[in-house]
């Protein structure tokens, strides 16, 4: 585990322990997808307790962490900022790289932000509550003006598309099915796994003789995430025909 997962380890221990001491909630966040993935793994072993995880909407990837101190729950203290531009006509196709540079150039600290979702040249932008205020702020990207408001409605957002791929494999391991999705080696995929590069399902997965089920959602660092579909019948050389969904 490298020097930056050592530390988070650390803090989620102490907000841990925090809010277990106080009584009271504590939040950590937004947390990237390999990063909630270790704090899920945590929860799992009993190193952390209380924990939980929000995005701010159904399958955000960045997650904030909760840790319950025993008080009633209240809301995520998430935002949502819609970030248009002022004329559409006029407006440029902005990027992800785009949107998240012009908020860094405001001064906002990347782990203040969650998902960045753009469709239409609209952005859904999730951050923490009180980071929402300065974000209005924004009056430009690139060269195109933006108007920025608070919003609750979260039903435009673009769902998460996924590119369906079929390969053959010699069974339903995970080692066997990121050494397809990946193009590298069985034994590659192996060392991913052992060296805490894969998540399954928000865990890391460090067993690469794992079965992957129907339904079961993972990732590669670096390499992307992916939804197992299943075994789709066999190949005329007997191999198992295996079917993943890309997310794109």
């Amino acid at each position: 585990m490298d020097g930056g997962m050592e530390l988070l380890k650390k803090r989620l221990k102490e907000m841990s322990a925090l809010a277990e001491r106080t009584g009271r909630d504590r939040y950590l966040g937004f947390l990237t997808p390999a990063e909630a993935g270790l704090a899920r793994e945590m929860t799992v072993r009993g190193e952390i307790k209380n924990a939980s995880f929000f995005g701010g909407y159904e399958d955000a990837e960045r997650l904030m962490a909760r840790f319950s101190g025993g008080e009633e729950e209240a809301d995520w203290p998430i935002a949502c900022v819609l970030i248009r531009p002022r004329s559409e006509k006029f407006a440029e196709d902005l990027t992800h790289r785009d949107l998240l540079g012009a908020l860094m150039a405001l001064g906002v600290e990347r782990d203040v932000l969650g998902d960045l979702r753009i469709r239409d040249k609209k952005c859904w932008c999730f951050c923490r509550r009180e980071m929402a205020g300065h974000i209005l702020s924004l009056e430009e990207v690139r060269r195109t003006p933006v108007k920025c408001g608070i919003t609750e409605d979260i039903a435009g957002i673009p769902p998460l598309q996924l590119r369906t791929e079929r390969f053959t494999a010699a069974s339903e391991r995970i080692d066997a099915v990121v050494s397809e999705v990946c193009g590298v080696s069985r034994a590659a995929a192996s060392e991913l796994c052992r060296g805490e590069k894969v998540f399954l399902n928000g865990c890391v997965q460090t067993d690469p003789s794992r079965k992957l089920k129907e339904g079961d959602v993972f990732s590669v660092r670096g390499q992307g995430k992916f939804r197992y579909n299943g075994d789709r019948g066999l190949s005329k050389k007997g191999r198992m025909i295996l079917e993943v969904g890309r997310y794109v």
